[in-house]
């Protein structure tokens, strides 16, 4: 039986621009009476850029609402170094141990794709991704 999806809450961020990085969403983030037997999987493309002449270090963490998310739901996401399972929330927390930051260079320009995965179940969630330098990670860009 085919089953649809409303996502109307799904929110990352539109445009933003903070410590000389700057982040836009590159395709739609509201995905309406979606097919889960054809697409099981919802993309979401967000490009970063480091504007400045300095390398940095990139942290990502995934956040998912507390109160408005399907439990059921997985995300997941690619960044410059590799894919992670829907079990990792971020690239860097030294506690896990993972220390992956994405090293950008002066004027590069990353695709990070943030992949949802409902897994047949309808439904609606808020998800962030917060991106900070790993040398001031409470300094969300």
């Amino acid at each position: 039986m085919k089953k649809s999806v409303l996502i109307t809450c799904f929110a990352l961020f539109s445009t933003m621009s903070f410590a000389q990085i700057s982040a836009e969403i590159m395709d739609a983030t509201i995905f309406e009476n979606i097919d889960l037997e054809v697409n099981g999987d919802l993309p979401v493309h967000i490009n970063l850029v480091n504007t400045t002449s300095d390398t940095l270090y990139v942290k990502w963490e995934i956040k998912r609402s507390e109160t408005m998310c399907m439990e059921e739901w997985g995300f997941l996401i690619c960044d410059n170094n590799q894919c992670y399972t829907e079990y990792v929330s971020t690239n860097f927390d030294l506690d896990i141990p993972i220390d992956l930051p994405s090293v950008m260079a002066p004027n590069d320009d990353y695709i990070f794709i943030v992949h949802v995965l409902p897994k047949n179940y309808n439904g609606c969630c808020d998800v962030t991704i917060d991106y900070s330098l790993v040398e001031a990670p409470e300094d969300i860009i």
